[in-house]
């Protein structure tokens, strides 16, 4: 998994990127950077994964996250809650700001069919639930059109990495957990020197590793 934290030195605001390494369970590497512009995250995870076994790299819908693996051609796939939350977000801004037709009023019926395919359990289902939303002319709509032909049909595959292995999560939950228990939304505001930042954030770092494996290795009677 791959994302970004933003952090503030000294009045400047920073990014830590960062990638996780499901196997292990933690942060396999960090860097603190001034852009997370995708020649950055390029170098970043180029550097990361040299000589390293590459199964998918798991991120939100940040168009500079996709610019920079598809670089690296290694396979890419989305987080499932991050999906679900930007597909709801745009159906929630359209109903919003338009009244709808009597034709328009099944557009929830659409919204369902993107969500049954990002839930299938097999990639057959997943194909078979595409082609049901291309049959029942919901492109008619331009709205409708444009999440189906511009998104769900050109990033298919990375709607459903996860389906071609079982070791590839669903969510980016643990990388957020993670960031969200070393660096609270008051800390990360409040670091003055690089030095500091990073020293805090491996502190932290090693405390969760270590409670999480007494977590793990913890036997219940």
């Amino acid at each position: 998994m791959f994302d970004s934290l933003l952090v503030k030195i000294n009045g400047i605001w920073n990014y830590i990127l960062a990638l996780f390494d499901v196997k292990l369970n933690t942060l396999g590497s960090i860097k603190l950077v001034d852009s997370e512009d995708s020649k950055t995250i390029y170098q970043f995870l180029k550097e990361s994964l040299r000589n390293q076994k590459k199964i998918s790299i798991g991120t939100d819908l940040k168009h500079e996250y996709r610019e920079a693996i598809d670089k690296l051609k290694v396979k890419h796939h989305f987080c499932k809650f991050h999906l679900k939350q930007a597909i709801n977000k745009r159906f929630k801004d359209y109903f919003d700001k338009n009244q709808l037709t009597d034709n328009e009023k099944n557009l929830n019926g659409f919204k369902t069919g993107c969500y049954k395919i990002l839930d299938a359990e097999t990639l057959n289902d997943a194909k078979k639930l595409r082609d049901m939303l291309i049959d029942k002319k919901y492109s008619k709509n331009k709205f409708t059109d444009k999440i189906l032909w511009k998104f769900i049909i050109p990033y298919f595959k990375k709607l459903t990495t996860r389906l071609e292995n079982s070791n590839i999560p669903l969510t980016n939950n643990k990388i957020e957990n993670i960031f969200e228990k070393v660096f609270s939304k008051h800390i990360k505001r409040t670091m003055k020197i690089e030095l500091g930042l990073l020293s805090r954030f491996m502190l932290k770092l090693n405390y969760w590793n270590i409670k999480h494996e007494k977590e793990k290795n913890h036997t219940n009677f």
